[in-house]
């Protein structure tokens, strides 16, 4: 299965850099953390995500916070294990 690529717009594209550069900058402080601290972190993590999957955060906008949100907490879950 492929994805198909689309062109991202300016903003879009600068959007997507500050939110690659927040993730490497919270990655980077999670790797200093002992393995517990990392641990409580993804159990609130988590119950945030959680707590707010089922929310819809703009209802001019058909996309869900699960759909938007899923991803990013996939990777960054991902990352810390």
């Amino acid at each position: 299965m492929t994805d198909i690529q689309i062109p991202e717009s300016g903003a879009l594209a600068e959007l997507a850099a500050k939110v690659d550069v927040l993730e490497i900058a919270l990655l980077t402080a999670l790797r200093q953390q002992t393995k517990q601290q990392r641990e409580d972190f993804l159990r609130v993590f988590d119950s945030n995500i959680s707590a707010r999957e089922s929310i819809n955060r703009n209802t001019a906008d058909p996309l869900t916070w699960t759909e938007r949100l899923a991803p990013h907490a996939k990777k960054l879950r991902e990352r810390l294990r």
